[in-house]
């Protein structure tokens, strides 16, 4: 794993909460899309993780946060298909996230990152792992470029009004 600016370094941040089987520890975090994060624009990004035994049913995730500790938008990798692979040796592993257009309003927001076994073992959770900064994109509206302006996410509205 490379040493740069793009690699936020999970295995040595103080908070963090491990399983006591201590099976699968959270390595680092690699920003394979430019920096700062936009919003609407992709955002893609590599977890190291490392596991020291074989490790079942294993999903990783990350969560961005308010400064008061509300979740405001969480990716997971078993959310959509509910895969969760086993991994049965030890050595490092990675996983990619890729988001085609992100959500959050620009703001500045806690990362919580974190990984479980099946639907309730915690492995390892790091939260507040480090504070990110959400940048308006080329398409942003300037009227959400404000403070707590939270997600927005794209849907379809139908006007029904009388002339």
């Amino acid at each position: 794993m490379p040493n740069n600016d793009r690699i936020v370094r999970l295995d040595c941040i103080k908070g963090a909460q491990r399983s006591d089987e201590d099976r699968l520890r959270l390595e680092s975090l690699e920003w394979l899309s430019g920096l700062p994060l936009r919003h609407g624009e992709p955002v893609k990004a590599r977890i190291h993780f490392k596991t020291r035994v074989s490790v079942a049913e294993v999903s990783i995730g990350i969560g961005f946060s308010t400064f008061e500790g509300t979740r405001l938008l969480t990716y997971e990798t078993d959310f959509q298909d509910g895969l969760r692979p086993s991994i049965s040796h030890p050595g490092m592993h990675s996983v990619d996230i890729e988001v085609d257009s992100l959500p959050l309003a620009p703001d500045v927001y806690d990362l919580d990152v974190g990984c479980r076994s099946g639907d309730s073992h915690p492995l390892h959770y790091i939260p507040s792992a480090i504070n990110l900064e959400v940048i308006p994109g080329p398409k942003t509206p300037g009227y959400i470029v404000r403070k707590y302006a939270g997600v927005r996410l794209p849907c379809k509205w139908k006007w029904k009004c009388e002339v």
